[in-house]
């Protein structure tokens, strides 16, 4: 069996330990991780997966109202995100599976969708942190939203759009208790303030602890 994230081919032994076929599931689907003990961790969804899950429910509800929706993550996998949506307002809570020193798990993000006259513009409002100074990478001003969580909320909003038959899409997304959280991150350090960052490489939060 190998893990779909990584790559990783996990040892025979490790999976003939594990006896709970849900949790083999998961861990065959990239969903969680199997370790040499055969117990199985749940990996959770990134702040940029969660941000994307709320966009495309925003941007769905303006035709119909959402409960869940399915997010191609920058891993390449496709996911079941809860995330509700009506009238144009999106919304969904962060799962940090069983990493349990995600400070941002269970934050919620919100996304307001509006149609447009073309293409695909997104914002991003409160809770959401921005840089204080010049960076090699980013300047000053800029939200704190990493390259591939920004391409998967834009992947996000233009699947919704060809679902609903829209041209152009404008989102904004806020995290209304992303300031408070903020602080409990690296982010002030780092010259990041008046929010959280929206980051995830594979899209999934690995589930170590520190």
């Amino acid at each position: 069996m190998k893990d779909p994230v990584t790559g990783f081919e996990y040892p025979g032994d490790w999976v003939a330990k594990c006896t709970e076929l849900e949790s083999l599931r998961l861990a065959r689907q990239g969903l969680a991780v199997l370790t040499s003990s055969g117990h199985v961790l749940r990996r959770g969804f990134t702040t940029g997966t969660t941000a994307a899950a709320a966009a495309k429910a925003a941007v769905l509800s303006l035709v119909r109202d959402t409960g869940t929706v399915s997010v191609t993550l920058p891993c390449g996998l496709l996911v079941d995100v809860s995330a509700s949506g009506h009238a144009g307002f999106g919304s969904a809570v962060k799962f940090a599976g069983d990493y349990s020193s995600d400070v941002t798990a269970g934050l919620e993000f919100r996304a307001h969708a509006a149609r447009g006259t073309g293409g695909i513009t997104v914002t991003f409002g409160e809770g959401i942190g921005r840089f204080s100074r010049d960076t090699p990478r980013y300047r000053q001003g800029t939200p704190a939203v990493s390259p591939p969580a920004l391409s998967g909320i834009v992947r996000a909003v233009q699947e919704a759009m060809d679902a609903i038959g829209e041209s152009g899409i404008t989102v904004r997304i806020s995290a209304p208790l992303g300031t408070t959280i903020a602080g409990k991150t690296l982010n002030p350090r780092m010259g990041i303030t008046g929010g959280i960052s929206v980051l995830g490489t594979t899209g999934l939060v690995e589930p170590w602890d520190d």
